[in-house]
């Protein structure tokens, strides 16, 4: 029985030789995945870091371009009448942003245009007794229209 015990001893040995380098394998593996594990956990962080400040820097360049566009397309404030001529004829003024010219609106329609840097307009031929509504709306210097102002309503006196 002695071959018989020699060969069972390389296979033994063989056998466990073959399971250690498949624990060192599985060990190296499990070692390999920690460090996957690691840098993943850090690329995620890092990847919802990036995207939060991605998100609050197009949320300011939004806020920015709103901004810029408010300043390109002013609408006319302070819209007032400065004073009553005679019976029937008024002189509106209003404040300047920058604007190309205003198109002068009596009761919706257009009644005039009012080149920048002007601000200030008559309404003439008004029936005694009536009332009208007057608005402006800026025509801006790309050639765009802004929205009517809020309108200024006029009263005239009866004769």
């Amino acid at each position: 029985m002695g071959p018989t015990r020699s060969k069972d001893n390389r296979d033994e040995n063989s056998i466990l030789r073959r399971v250690m380098c498949l624990e060192d394998r599985v060990s190296a593996l499990a070692e390999e995945n920690e460090n996957l594990t690691r840098i993943n956990d850090e690329l995620s962080r890092l990847l919802v870091e990036m995207a939060d400040r991605f998100s609050k820097d197009v949320n300011v360049l939004k806020s920015e371009l709103e901004s810029v566009k408010a300043a390109q397309n002013p609408e006319p404030c302070n819209l007032r009448v400065a004073r009553e001529l005679d019976n029937g004829c008024f002189e509106i003024v209003w404040d300047l942003p920058m604007v190309k010219c205003y198109k002068v609106l009596t009761n919706g329609v257009e009644s005039g245009i009012v080149r920048a840097p002007n601000n200030a307009a008559r309404i003439s031929d008004v029936e005694s007794g009536v009332e009208i509504n007057v608005q402006l709306q800026a025509v801006h210097l790309d050639g765009s229209l802004g929205e009517p102002s809020e309108p200024l309503t006029i009263r005239t006196s009866p004769r």
